[in-house]
């Protein structure tokens, strides 16, 4: 990745962010992104799994979940060690991507040191997007793969403009091989966004200096290598074992549209991804203006950060990174498409950092314009992007399943002697302590239901509370419902995305 902008006479008069006010900014933020809400199902999973005593524990557990867990290693592994440290608590256990972050965050602030202005840019850009707010706040793999796809792009950019002495080129060096291993590490499609970054790089480096750079660490590279081929092996075997994602929707031509709407930060200023899957596009309606308002603020600042790229790279440079990443882009589609596996923004997080690249060029190409109108749209921009990224934090129609809640109904409900059934995910009520049991002929704990068939909850004791969350996921034959329905069971007021039923209730009250 060779460019080589000359900086203008106002970007040399401009010093770099220092690194401690960088890392300040970066705390700052985390503690604004990260909250105390229930975990949810997929965070439910981790948590579960990391609170086991043993390693050997936590890989049986991983073996028999089968599902693609086990093809997020590194995650899973580190947060194993962390919950040994710092417990299950919601904020201290989603802190966990602290760490990540910051090194992400320091990596930018170093890398694009040299040229001051754009290093503002992408700290500035990185530090008030929605989607890394978003991932910040779960205890999910996301905000690791973000981190060190920004520790890969800044260093490949570091070592593109070439350095004074041979030490510190072998810093960034080993920096680069460091964020590739944690990123191929983070997932199995996260090793296919790192073939993009480095398909991208040997492609737009000339000969001459790739053979400088490998030549200068060469245990290093082979080092690399060897572990980016255990970890591709890893990931192969763990096919081979039948892991893979849960099928329960298609990808489809929507996908992508959402997928652009999650990486471009609107996610924050429309509705919540459960009005999205229940109203579709209607669910957009009331959210339209403020949407468009952001989209056309957004469009001047792309166009300016591609003008200001493209003023110090050659189109062929430009188009050799633009094919890498759509063929990956393209070929994780096809696979969504043919295997039913949901694609969404999340399997897209390693491109956030290229995102951002953009969007941290056009903000400071704008504001260094003498047109009053250009300061002002970035502004506006910056304040509406803060606005997506608050709203994720604190809106209630960001909110996600609320399971902590809904164990503690459910074990107040058995210590009081009452038969209770549970049709939801069966690894957040272990993390909130509520006992499940295996029916028929258990009555230890909440009976666990699980897409049952209507014939087997003829055999159970009649319940005095339902608790059913995500019918689709949990309830695909519909029997729990139906059951409900016919036993004329009445709603009350629920947990978030949880429906409690009770027996002889008037609708809406306990």
């Amino acid at each position: 990745m060779n460019r080589s902008a000359a900086p203008s006479q106002l970007a040399a008069q401009i010093k770099p962010f220092p690194l401690g006010a960088v890392l300040m900014a970066g705390i700052c933020m985390c503690c604004l992104a990260i909250g105390y809400r229930s975990f949810w199902i997929d965070e439910g999973g981790v948590v579960f799994k990391a609170s086991l005593p043993t390693l050997r524990a936590w890989w049986q557990s991983m073996r028999i979940d089968g599902s693609a867990n086990m093809q997020l290693p590194l995650h899973h592994l580190f947060t194993w060690f962390w919950e040994k440290v710092f417990g299950t608590n919601e904020f201290l256990f989603r802190a966990a991507n602290v760490p990540w972050f910051l090194a992400g965050l320091a990596a930018v602030a170093r890398g694009f040191a040299p040229q001051p202005l754009l290093q503002r840019g992408l700290v500035l850009a990185s530090l008030i997007s929605p989607l890394t707010w978003y991932y910040m706040n779960e205890a999910r793999p996301y905000s690791l793969q973000i981190s060190m796809s920004m520790v890969v792009l800044a260093s490949m950019y570091r070592l593109s403009l070439g350095f004074p002495d041979e030490r510190a080129e072998a810093r960034w060096i080993l920096i680069l091989c460091a964020g590739t291993v944690f990123l191929a590490a983070s997932g199995m499609l996260a090793m296919l966004w790192v073939g993009a970054y480095l398909a991208a790089a040997l492609l737009s480096t000339s000969f001459q200096r790739l053979r400088s750079i490998f030549t200068r660490m060469r245990v290093c590279w082979l080092l690399t290598i060897l572990l980016l081929l255990t970890i591709g092996c890893y990931y192969l075997w763990t096919l081979s074992e039948g892991a893979r994602a849960t099928a329960i929707a298609p990808t489809n031509v929507g996908n992508l549209f959402f997928i652009l709407y999650e990486l471009f930060g609107f996610s924050g200023l429309g509705p919540g991804r459960d009005q999205i899957r229940s109203a579709g596009l209607s669910s957009f309606a009331p959210w339209l203006p403020v949407l468009l308002i952001y989209g056309l603020l957004l469009l001047p600042i792309l166009r300016a950060g591609y003008q200001a790229i493209s003023s110090s790279t050659t189109k062929r440079l430009r188009w050799q990174w633009i094919v890498s990443f759509l063929l990956i882009a393209a070929f994780i589609l096809i696979v969504g498409i043919k295997v039913r596996f949901r694609v969404l923004g999340r399997h897209f997080s390693p491109v956030l950092p290229i995102v951002t690249f953009v969007i941290g060029s056009g903000i400071v190409t704008l504001l260094q314009s003498r047109l009053t109108r250009n300061k002002l749209v970035t502004a506006v921009f910056v304040i509406l992007a803060l606005c997506s990224c608050f709203s994720l934090r604190f809106a209630g129609r960001h909110t996600k399943d609320d399971y902590r809640t809904a164990a503690k109904l459910a074990a107040e409900a058995l210590a009081a002697g009452q038969v209770v059934w549970w049709s939801a995910n069966d690894e957040c009520p272990k993390v909130y302590h509520l006992p499940l049991a295996d029916p028929p002929g258990k009555t230890n704990g909440a009976l666990l239901l699980v897409n049952v068939v209507p014939e087997f909850l003829e055999k159970l004791p009649r319940p005095d509370l339902v608790f059913i969350s995500r019918p689709d996921a949990f309830d695909t034959l519909g029997a729990v419902t139906a059951y409900v329905s016919r036993e004329k069971f009445h709603p009350i007021n629920s947990p978030t995305n949880f429906t409690i039923f009770q027996l002889n209730a008037s609708p809406g009250k306990p």
